[in-house]
């Protein structure tokens, strides 16, 4: 009885020994991975001698290069100040961007360098650019009649009325209850030739020029009064009459002087922006921001605009006076 009871014990000392073994065996491979883990750890190495480089075109298209440098950087993020990016950049790359917009802008650039553990350094800088629209040559000959030192003035094709004629109204992209096959037409309004007789909308004329240093410049004349839309009214004439359109003395209150540039876009169109945005209007006032260009000839100029809700599109035909 003895003998078996010592045999008892003995085999539950053996066990306990080989149970701490192993705890200390667990415990010194968890020890171990976390020495290993901690000698991975990279220690917080913050970038130093940030600068950056910015190469702007002579031409005037807008085209900035930027190359950053710096010590202990990974990589460089580049905010270009227009809205977009930010833009990744290697150390040792250049990123070339190109700016729009039209005569003098400013954007303010920050570039962020990123060294190990996460650690940053940031500069700011502004960059200042003169753009100059780069208009394809025959734009501007059927614009404003040359390449160089000329000017044109366009009015309405009162004439011509329809679906295809000289004022129409259409669902823009955004409306909810879209026409099928009807988005690229005037299918809410289109106007009879000389619809508006009598008023001040045929009174208006489009002078675009450009001048001998390839500068471009538009004007509307409008005798003292603009037609306006009557969703429209309210922004402009305060306690105006937003009946229906109507003739309104707002020239004070509009850009009716400015720069324009024409730019291609999708589908092979091309888009029509006035340094005035939406204060300067193509004659009939409706907010409009630019203009889609449908079709361009020496003899006719047709445009396209949405409202900024994407509702509604404003079609407008003119030729030459």
């Amino acid at each position: 009885m003895i003998s078996f009871k010592m045999k008892e014990i003995k085999n539950t000392i053996m066990n306990k020994l080989k149970s701490i073994i192993l705890t200390f065996i667990i415990l010194g491979v968890i020890l171990s991975s976390c020495e290993d883990d901690v000698a991975t750890l990279q220690v917080p190495v913050i970038p130093t001698d940030v600068s950056l480089n910015i190469d702007i075109a002579p031409d005037s298209s807008g085209m900035v290069t930027f190359t950053p440098s710096g010590t202990d950087v990974l990589t460089f993020q580049l905010f270009p100040g227009d809205g977009t990016g930010p833009e990744v950049i290697a150390p040792g790359e250049s990123f070339d961007k190109i700016y729009g917009g039209l005569d003098s802008v400013s954007f303010g650039a920050t570039l962020v360098a990123y060294g190990t553990g996460g650690a940053s350094s940031s500069i700011s800088t502004t960059i200042d650019l003169f753009l100059k629209p780069q208009v394809a040559p025959e734009v501007l000959i059927a614009l404003t009649g040359a390449e160089l030192n000329s000017s044109k003035r366009w009015v309405w094709d009162s004439g011509t009325g329809g679906i295809n004629g000289h004022f129409g109204v259409g669902p823009g992209p955004n409306i909810a209850d879209q026409p099928e096959g009807d988005y690229e037409i005037p299918a809410f309004f289109d106007a009879e030739a000389n619809r508006f007789e009598g008023g001040c909308l045929y009174d208006d004329v489009l002078t675009f020029s450009v001048n001998a240093d390839g500068a471009l410049f538009f004007n509307l004349e409008t005798n003292g009064e603009t037609f306006i839309n009557e969703q429209a009214i309210l922004d402009l004439v305060p306690g105006g009459n937003t009946d229906e359109a109507t003739c309104n003395p707002v020239d004070d209150l509009l850009i009716l002087s400015t720069i324009w540039s024409v730019r291609p876009v999708e589908e092979d169109r091309d888009l029509l922006t006035f340094g005035g945005g939406v204060l300067t209007p193509m004659s009939y006032y409706a907010a409009l921001s630019e203009y889609q260009i449908l079709e361009l000839t020496p003899n006719k100029l047709r445009v396209r605009g949405f409202t900024s809700d994407g509702n509604l599109a404003w079609y407008f035909q003119f030729i030459p006076e």
